[in-house]
């Protein structure tokens, strides 16, 4: 990994160009795989541009899943809640405060209800995934817990196995925390004093 003076999308591509030269790789390279960033994606200045225009031909961009997932959860979350001042989701932080009073024996899973013929089906392989998940690829311990919640949610989990994590942190650039406190937002609704607004997102 070469160390560079800034973090500019020049500065990045010139590093990572004078490395394939090292390497001697630089007409091998098909394709760029980067975080969302402005400084790599960016349409005049990014590093990406600066590589692909440098190389001379087009290269496939493939954006790291965990920062497009970051994308597309943000932008569902601010549809539903509506935009967040400051680091923090005022929300996520009353939940936080108020977990130590919360009966993590009394939660509300999704009813039946919720799930019209398409959607059972979805729910169905939903479980069967997350299930096989938990199993066999050893998620890393955010991802387990959202996985466990997601099962918890929709009422396929073992009421022996049910635990829950306290709430952590919650600042606007982890995606994976807001699911997480989304899913522990409605299966503690009933202990939780939300607005009509809040609950119904």
């Amino acid at each position: 990994m070469p160390k560079i003076g800034r973090g500019t999308g020049k500065e990045q591509a010139e590093a990572c160009l004078a490395t394939m030269d090292q390497w001697s790789v630089r007409q091998n390279v098909v394709g760029l795989v980067f975080d969302t960033t402005a400084s790599n994606t960016g349409f005049k200045n990014g590093a990406c541009t600066f590589i692909e225009q440098s190389l001379g031909h087009e290269v496939v961009w493939v954006a790291c899943r965990h920062h497009i997932l970051e994308l597309v959860f943000a932008s569902i979350f601010h549809a539903l809640f509506g935009p967040t001042g400051g680091p923090d989701v005022s929300l996520f932080k009353r939940f936080q405060q108020a977990w130590s009073i919360v009966d993590q024996k009394k939660f509300h899973v999704a009813c039946n209800d919720m799930f019209d013929a398409y959607t059972s089906v979805v729910r169905a392989q939903m479980v069967k995934y997350y299930t096989t998940a938990l199993l066999e690829s050893h998620p890393r311990e955010d991802y387990k817990e959202l996985i466990q919640l997601c099962l918890i949610f929709l009422g396929r989990s073992e009421a022996s196995a049910v635990s829950f994590r306290l709430p952590g942190a919650f600042h606007q650039a982890r995606w994976m925390a807001k699911a997480i406190y989304c899913l522990k937002l409605y299966l503690f609704q009933d202990q939780f004093t939300m607005t009509t607004k809040d609950r119904r997102a």
